[in-house]
């Protein structure tokens, strides 16, 4: 069940748009919670603003719990993203996912933000 969020995550890190939209529904939805207020595109969009830029950047996630009922499943997780190496904000992922043509795929993602606790 976490094999699509994880070739996502995968997909994301090596800014590879066409990885990741192998991976989604393009016309669900994402809402990234942003200082309390919820920014919404749809997956489409979002994998469109993924472009490759000088920083590396990895999303990864610990301890998830994943829900499965028939054809959807849920996945809820803490994750960490790093730039260049180093924890930039860190938060929680949710991720709806749905079987579709015997396939699981990402309907939906919402996230929140915030700074990461200092170690």
């Amino acid at each position: 069940m976490l094999a699509p969020v994880q070739t996502f995550f995968a997909a994301m890190s090596r800014y590879d748009q066409a990885g990741m939209r192998a991976q989604v529904l393009p016309t669900g939805m994402a809402t990234l919670m942003r200082q309390g207020k919820p920014v919404q595109l749809t997956l489409g969009d979002f994998v469109d603003h993924v472009k490759p830029g000088k920083a590396r950047i990895e999303e990864r996630i610990h301890d998830p719990q994943v829900r499965v009922d028939n054809n959807i499943a849920v996945v809820w997780a803490p994750y960490v993203f790093l730039l260049d190496g180093k924890p930039h904000h860190c938060g929680t992922d949710v991720f709806n996912l749905a079987r579709v043509d015997g396939r699981w795929l990402i309907t939906g993602i919402a996230d929140n933000s915030r700074d990461c606790p200092a170690k």
